[in-house]
């Protein structure tokens, strides 16, 4: 069954907290074996390994985000998150704890690493953590805050999404955007988003200058049994990225939803290096979804996504992108990776196994990259396994 846990935050309440020391948990390299390039002009075929349990990690891990020299973890079931440093290897576990039954959800990074700020989904919460020694500062409560989900540090400012769930026959309110001030973390403006479920904030950049994508992946829910289906649409806004919310200069783009409900919850934008495009993964199905920058449309959407792999059942996905425009795609139903070349929009290698055993499904849910010259670590979170994995390339 596809868990919800990266979708609408549906698990329950924790109370465990604590953090520990690293240890690898004993594991083995094995090697990755890839096709042919794809792409005249794109990246070779490359050679690796993976290391499925590099590291132990907390229980219902949901995100893994990289700062400057970090990599963070939020470990929902531990109500922690971990920090972990790519050049030396060293994991600080439980490095932020913000306490009992707050289920983290993620988590975003000032641009000098001074301070961490974390979403708390049940809470309706947000907590400031320092990021060298992983004190709590304080925790932000407001009015505005109402199952928190997605956060981004944008200048001065800090942009967090709300999902309003209720439950029931419907689950979602309308979403909603708030703004803080960083300096007092006071709100300075907020406001609803196009479409619900809005899970994924993320500036970028554009033409005609900077932008906040605002990623709402519309209603997901259970119909015909089991099977995980998009049930209201989704769609991508543009917005200022000066912390006002001028309405004339707010862009929406939905996506459009077909009756089976298999197509569609796109993902975190995913920006090719060139600034042309943004890519999304999907949470319903084994596609790809494109949007154009500078001629602000969906060039691959629902109708015609680009096939990254058939799935016969549910299908969540998370993504990175690399420098040289390869997208790295974990499918958690799978427990597999996918690289898919941007330059000519085909997949390059994939399905690469990432779990340890056949008989149970270990999750992976987030991927984070770690890049220096013809080299890549790609290292993955497992959700049900609480284990950090690593994919190294050779191109």
């Amino acid at each position: 069954m596809l868990a919800l846990v990266g979708l609408v935050g549906l698990f329950g309440a924790v109370s465990a907290c604590g953090e520990g020391t690293s240890s690898a948990p004993g594991s083995s390299d094995r090697d990755v074996i890839s096709g042919d390039a794809v792409c005249q002009e794109g990246a070779p075929s490359p050679d690796g390994t993976v290391d499925p349990e590099l590291e132990t990690i907390g229980p219902t891990s949901n995100a893994i985000r990289r700062g400057s020299d970090h990599f963070w973890i939020v470990e929902s079931g531990s109500n922690t998150v971990s920090r972990y440093t790519p050049e030396t290897g060293e994991l600080d576990r439980g490095f932020v704890d913000v306490g009992n039954g707050r289920n983290p959800y993620d988590v975003a990074v000032a641009p000098d690493d001074s301070r961490v700020y974390v979403t708390n989904y049940l809470a309706d919460s947000i907590t400031v953590a320092h990021a060298e020694t992983g004190e709590v500062l304080e925790e932000i409560e407001h009015d505005s805050l109402d199952k928190p989900e997605g956060i981004a540090v944008v200048d001065d400012h800090l942009y967090v999404t709300n999902v309003h769930y209720t439950g029931g026959d419907d689950p979602f309110g309308t979403g909603t955007v708030v703004i803080f001030e960083r300096e007092d973390m006071e709100v300075v403006a907020q406001a609803e988003t196009a479409r619900k479920n809005p899970q994924f904030v993320q500036p970028i950049g554009t033409s005609d200058g900077r932008r906040v994508a605002i990623v709402s992946s519309g209603v997901i829910d259970f119909v015909e049994g089991d099977r995980a289906a998009a049930t209201s649409p989704g769609g991508l806004e543009l917005w200022p990225a000066d912390g006002e919310l001028d309405e004339e200069e707010r862009e929406t783009y939905p996506m459009e939803r077909l009756e089976s409900g298999r197509h569609g919850a796109p993902g975190r934008p995913l920006a090719a290096p060139d600034g042309r495009a943004l890519y999304f993964t999907s949470a319903t199905s084994g596609e790809l979804f494109k949007f154009d920058l500078r001629e602000r449309r969906w060039v691959r959407g629902t109708r015609n996504p680009l096939e990254l792999h058939e799935a016969s059942g549910n299908a969540l996905h998370h993504g990175a992108i690399d420098d040289r425009g390869l997208l790295y795609i974990t499918a958690f139903n799978d427990d597999a990776l996918y690289l898919w070349d941007t330059t000519c929009d085909e997949r390059l290698a994939g399905p690469i196994s990432l779990g340890t055993t056949d008989e149970l499904l270990e999750g992976p849910h987030g991927i984070a990259l770690h890049e220096r010259e013809s080299r890549t670590r790609a290292f993955f979170i497992m959700s049900r396994a609480n284990v950090m994995g690593r994919v190294t390339l050779d191109f």
